[in-house]
């Protein structure tokens, strides 16, 4: 059955609802709480699909297209922006069997009105930070890259330890609260493959 879309509350067959005092819809629910509300119910032990997106452009195949989940904002002039994306990522040319269907998701953010892609997740399952095609599990790519451990549960100035990479240097240092940095603890250095401590 179907209703036209006035200022009262909407429903059609109980499935779809629109909440008359806030506007909110509802799937599956006539008591949406937020903007969108989707009620399924699945099986135990399985995953349940609420949403799906989909791109049908058999031609939409290549390497780097994709399909995106745009988060946009609204600045004081009323303009709107991206400012921020997920996108499922082609990561080979789609063939008309499944051997090449490889995908992967892009996360990107948005920093002086440039969103940049900033961590993705391969079709292999590696986790790259800086880089779009990560050579192993996890890898972090950029300029002096910096790993930060804080440890909530010790002292003050002693909760902090860094490991940075930077120009032939392996560099494991302790820091203060104010991410002041001691003395190295221990320095790797290397030359081509070839690697040594001091």
């Amino acid at each position: 059955s179907s209703a036209p879309i006035g200022t009262g509350a909407v429903t059609w067959n109980d499935r779809f609802f629109i909440k008359e005092s806030n506007g909110n819809i509802g799937i599956n629910t006539t008591s949406p709480s937020t903007l969108l509300d989707i009620n399924g119910s699945g099986t135990n032990g399985t995953v349940t699909s609420m949403i799906t997106i989909r791109n049908s452009n058999v031609n939409y195949t290549n390497t780097g297209l994709g399909t995106a989940i745009d988060f946009v904002h609204y600045n004081m002039s009323g303009n709107s922006f991206t400012g921020g994306r997920i996108v499922s990522i082609n990561e080979a040319n789609f063939t008309n069997g499944t051997a090449n269907n490889d995908v992967g998701l892009a996360f990107y953010t948005m920093a002086d009105a440039v969103n940049t892609e900033r961590l993705r997740i391969t079709n292999a399952g590696s986790v790259g930070i800086g880089t779009t095609s990560p050579a192993r599990l996890f890898q972090l790519s950029s300029t002096g890259p910096t790993i930060m451990f804080n440890d909530t549960d010790d002292g003050v100035n002693n909760k902090t330890w860094e490991i940075t990479a930077n120009v032939g240097e392996l560099r494991f240092d302790a820091s203060d609260d104010a991410l002041t940095l001691g003395t190295p603890w221990l320095r790797v250095f290397r030359n081509d493959t070839t690697a040594s401590k001091i």
